[in-house]
């Protein structure tokens, strides 16, 4: 069982890649994908989807992320702890 998840400045990380990651690991606690600049509200959306329990999301420097991700994270994570993110 998968709980934390750490793929930090890799730009190969896709929201294809999230989105397999969120069918495949549903407990997961933490998502850093710091860094990871392929990374969009997409990606991390399909994660928030199957992770209602996370309590961390770091995507600090992910520039495809927009504002519009908050929205996703009240609805799909309502009870998450720490987000860690910049200029959305």
């Amino acid at each position: 069982r998968v709980t934390d998840i750490y793929l930090c400045n890799c730009s190969l990380i896709t929201d294809e890649a999230l989105k397999l990651i969120g069918e495949k690991c549903s407990q997961l606690h933490t998502l850093d994908v710091e860094g990871c600049s392929n990374v969009t509200d997409e990606g991390i959306r399909s994660i928030l989807q199957s992770n209602p329990d996370m309590d961390i999301l770091s995507f600090y420097g992910c520039k495809k992320v927009k504002s519009e991700i908050i929205r996703s994270i009240v609805e799909y994570t309502p009870n998450i702890k720490y987000i860690i993110a910049n200029d959305i």
